[in-house]
């Protein structure tokens, strides 16, 4: 998830808009895989990143 935000050149603030008023922090936690990622969120992110969804979820 990190690299995908960094790749668009946002901050952690700006993808936590992006997904609809998450914060920073949880950004960051997601990131530092502190706070898992529901399917919601995924799914935005799969559609914000152009990536498949599975992506986002642990091997």
């Amino acid at each position: 998830m990190k690299v995908y935000r960094e790749n668009h050149g946002l901050t952690t603030a700006e993808l936590a808009t992006e997904l609809g008023g998450l914060t920073a922090e949880e950004v960051s936690e997601m990131e530092s895989n502190k706070r898992n990622i529901n399917f919601d969120i995924a799914e935005k992110l799969s559609q914000l990143f152009q990536v498949p969804i599975e992506r986002f979820f642990d091997q």
